[in-house]
């Protein structure tokens, strides 16, 4: 029949829809925790940096994801 033709049709619309509406969501929810790990991780960096007084890595770790990485590396971030 047709309008049960029209009605599986909605029907499967309506779960691609809702299923890219929901991974788009997932995406930026973990976008947002990724990022806030992110910057936690940054500032326990800095503060093991300044209290061990190397301030100059400091600014290293501004300029390169590289050093960034290894002093993550080295105190076990």
């Amino acid at each position: 029949m047709e309008s049960e033709r029209l009605f599986e049709l909605g029907e499967a619309r309506g779960k691609i829809i809702g299923k890219a509406e929901g991974k788009a969501e997932g995406k930026a929810e973990g976008k947002a925790e990724g990022e806030a790990i992110g910057e936690t991780r940054m500032r326990m960096l800095i503060n093991r940096l300044i209290a061990d007084g190397r301030m100059d890595e400091i600014g290293r770790i501004i300029d390169s994801a590289e050093a960034c990485r290894e002093l993550y590396k080295e105190y076990g971030l």
